[in-house]
């Protein structure tokens, strides 16, 4: 790489202004072989890139859509009607959003690499608003989306499949049947108890990471998945099942349960879990009262 693209890097930390009549190695080049170079760089020194001169600046603003932008977590909600958009640096989990007028959407969120996380609580999707978060979106790199809602209605599932994200996250109050429908779920959680017969729908998705409210009547299907885990040991994150406080003799000598709470806290943008919970074995006859049971395979 020329040493030119190195000085991006460095410029903006030394506080170093181009000297616009100053001949770079790069000027010699045609345009379109420094913005090759320039897509190839991170937002951070694309920033740097634009600042080391005019001509520079001029590639960038030819090229715009070659070059990378920010990583950042933008949160849509849906408020009288109106489809209103925030964002924060993706790094900064307690730092304030800022909103963003929709004339000021293309300018951010383009080329961005986007968590996007969707709060509709009970309010519903429209078609209208469906077709502007589209929109919005048309230009960004979405790597994950987060859906807060009471249920994720079929409006809603395709609006998910249509931005097309790599990993989707649901986290809904109550199970509909377009869900198994959702592209790319690596997380699903529902609040409000499931029938043994949803129950069974979800189960057969093979999800990396599953959170439900069962009823007794499903316990059986229950611990026969997880028997089934511990014979094949197959790619599961996380699984956990909550059900009203009963008292078991549990038949199965190999269980572990979990009969305390746990809590599962993302630490960063990866896969990675810090876990807090108490796992123990139990032993075949013994009676015991417990609501979550949980397996984890790291």
């Amino acid at each position: 790489m020329p040493d030119d693209v190195n000085v991006f890097s460095k410029s903006k930390r030394k506080g170093f202004v181009a000297d616009d009549d100053k001949v770079f190695a790069l000027d010699a080049l045609p345009v379109e072989i420094v913005a090759k170079i320039g897509s190839q760089l991170g937002f951070n020194d694309v920033v740097s890139f634009r600042q080391s001169s005019q001509a520079m600046n001029q590639v960038y603003r030819e090229f715009r859509g070659l070059m990378k932008g920010p990583e950042i977590h933008v949160f849509v909600n849906i408020e009288e009607g109106q489809v209103v958009t925030s964002f924060r640096g993706h790094r900064q989990y307690r730092g304030a959003t800022h909103l963003v007028a929709r004339p000021d959407r293309p300018m951010i969120f383009r080329n961005a690499e986007i968590t996007l996380t969707i709060r509709l609580g009970e309010t519903p999707m429209t078609t209208e608003a469906a077709a502007e978060i589209l929109e919005t979106f048309e230009k960004s790199q979405i790597v994950r989306i987060q859906l807060r809602a009471e249920s994720c209605s079929r409006r809603t599932k395709d609006l998910i499949n249509e931005l097309e994200a790599p990993s989707v996250e649901l986290n809904v109050g109550r199970y509909h049947e377009c869900i198994p429908e959702v592209r790319n779920l690596t997380d699903l959680k529902i609040r409000q108890e499931m029938f043994f017969f949803q129950l069974d729908t979800i189960l057969a998705m093979n999800l990396p990471s599953l959170s439900v409210h069962v009823t007794i009547a499903s316990l059986p299907k229950v611990f026969k998945c997880i028997d089934e885990w511990r014979e094949s040991r197959r790619d599961i994150l996380s699984w956990f099942f909550k059900i009203p406080f009963i008292e078991i003799n549990p038949t199965f000598p190999r269980l572990e349960i979990d009969w305390r709470r746990s809590l599962m806290e993302r630490i960063d943008r990866t896969a990675r879990l810090r876990m807090h919970t108490r796992i123990g074995a139990v032993e075949e006859g013994d009676a015991m009262q417990y609501q979550t049971i949980s397996w984890v395979m790291s």
